[in-house]
């Protein structure tokens, strides 16, 4: 509700508010973009993070017919049109436009009490472009729920508190379907050898985790407002009984 966007927008902002002498006593913060030219270089790295395992199984050949024919393709439309709408935007972040930021920011790790609000979960802070701040608390599978109404007033009041120096409205703009695409990726997390390896010691089978995740990888890239006009052929995943 409102109220709770408030509380929320007035955390982040007086964090990204702090004086330049604090910033300087942190490093980057985990994934940073301190550069535009950073934003497509996570898109490769997670995609190579979930793109090189064996597809032995049904499952996992369908998994890999789905990132190379629906994915990749995509990934590198986003690219193109990233590096296009960036011409004649600063491509590095400043000192003074960074901020220190939670990274994994979102109601998931505010814990709610009648007369205060709690922030936890700072394992990924330090430095970064707030831009990414702002989308990854949009486009977190966490905030799926959130009214679109919310997440404008969220915007609304961030930039109202926070107050982001020149070419903050540029950034979040073209860096949109570029957080939107990584939580693509991050869905499909669950294909890395380390994952994989993970859930058959644990659960014994994989096909589940497997057919969820790519089930939300798929609606997040239908929901991508930058191909909202051409909507993606989903995949067929399901295991045959």
């Amino acid at each position: 509700n409102e109220e709770n966007i408030a509380k929320a927008t007035d955390f982040l902002s007086k964090l990204h508010c702090l004086d330049i002498k604090e910033k300087k006593l942190f490093g980057p913060a985990c994934s940073a973009c301190l550069f535009l030219s950073e934003y497509p270089n996570v898109l490769d790295r997670r995609f190579n993070y979930i793109s090189a395992f064996s597809p032995d199984t049904p499952i996992l050949k369908n998994a890999s017919e789905f990132i190379h024919n629906n994915v990749y393709p995509i990934i590198q439309d986003i690219k193109n049109n990233f590096s296009l709408s960036c011409k004649g935007i600063l491509n590095e972040i400043s000192l003074e436009a960074q901020v220190l930021t939670p990274a994994d920011f979102g109601f998931h790790n505010i814990l709610i009490s009648p007369d205060k609000s709690t922030f936890v979960d700072f394992e990924y802070f330090g430095r970064d472009d707030p831009v990414r701040q702002i989308l990854d608390f949009l486009h977190h599978d966490k905030s799926r729920e959130i009214k679109k109404e919310m997440k404008d007033l969220f915007v609304k009041s961030y930039c109202e508190n926070a107050k982001p120096l020149d070419g903050f409205e540029e950034r979040l703009k073209v860096a949109d379907p570029m957080i939107g695409m990584t939580w693509v990726l991050i869905y499909l997390n669950v294909l890395s050898k380390d994952y994989l390896e993970h859930i058959k010691f644990t659960q014994g089978s994989i096909e589940g985790i497997v057919e969820e995740r790519i089930m939300k990888a798929e609606k997040k890239l239908n929901d991508l407002f930058f191909f909202k006009k051409s909507k993606i052929k989903c995949a067929t995943l399901m295991l045959s009984s």
